[in-house]
């Protein structure tokens, strides 16, 4: 049995060690956060891949990726497209049905590597991801290469909207992205295969498609940078004002 001086003795000694058992807690818990926070950069590791996968896509592709009477299978899309879909928001959907359309992405970049590969893991092939040498790019020919074979779709400042209900998207797009969507096709989109255009024409037209985005207007009104023939109609409509408006004044005279 402990004497009263024996626990004053005790209490004395855990009250003089207090200070340093506090810091040593806070040591401990700035060494977890911080391999908390490294692990979150790393981004899951397959088994955390697989759990995203199954909550988040596999109710409508299928756990193996077989697809269901919600969603297609996942068969031969590939790296690419996977990376597409996920990177631009329109995948994982909101809920089942809901509009295959461009939103904020939900998952981080390393995220999006992991359930790629995840992906890839249990239904491989497909077109893999583009390398892109944006460097080398021709943007001056990719500005060629898009009017012919992008604008008709994307309009001619990449507004999108030129089909009816406005199909094609705006390209708020990564260059990657643009040169994924070229190679996968994905909703509506025709595929550009290698003897459409090679890599070096992908890198071009990418490059240019990042230019529309932020585009030199040298004098001028840039008019929302809707194209040639909203331009040229809202030049139509002026002039029409304005011979209006002098024959008016000429018969006030």
């Amino acid at each position: 049995m402990m004497t009263p001086a024996t626990v004053s003795m005790v209490l004395r000694r855990m009250f003089a060690l207090g200070p340093l058992l506090t810091v040593a807690a806070g040591l401990a818990a700035v060494a977890v956060g911080h391999h908390g926070s490294a692990a979150a950069e790393r981004g899951p590791d397959a088994a955390g891949a697989k759990q995203i996968y199954l909550r988040d896509c596999a109710f409508c592709h299928g756990s193996q990726g077989e697809g269901s009477k919600y969603g297609p299978g996942l068969k031969g899309s590939g790296p690419a497209l996977v990376d597409y879909e996920v990177s631009t928001g329109r995948m994982p959907l909101p809920h089942p049905g809901a509009e295959v359309v461009r939103r904020t992405s939900t998952y981080d970049r390393e995220t999006i590597d992991a359930l790629v590969s995840y992906v890839s893991s249990i239904v491989p092939g497909g077109t893999p991801i583009p390398e892109l040498d944006l460097a080398a790019a021709d943007r001056a020919e990719g500005g060629h290469d898009y009017r012919l074979a992008c604008a008709a779709c994307h309009q001619a400042a990449g507004q999108g909207g030129a089909l009816r209900f406005g199909e094609a998207p705006a390209l708020h797009s990564t260059p990657l992205q643009v040169a994924e969507a070229m190679r996968t096709g994905p909703g509506t989109m025709p595929v550009f295969g290698g003897e459409a255009f090679d890599d070096q024409e992908v890198a071009g037209i990418a490059s240019y498609v990042e230019y529309l985005q932020q585009p030199r207007d040298p004098g001028g009104q840039p008019l929302w940078h809707l194209g040639p023939l909203p331009e040229g109609m809202v030049a139509f409509f002026a002039a029409i004002i304005i011979a209006g408006a002098v024959m008016l004044i000429g018969e006030r005279r």
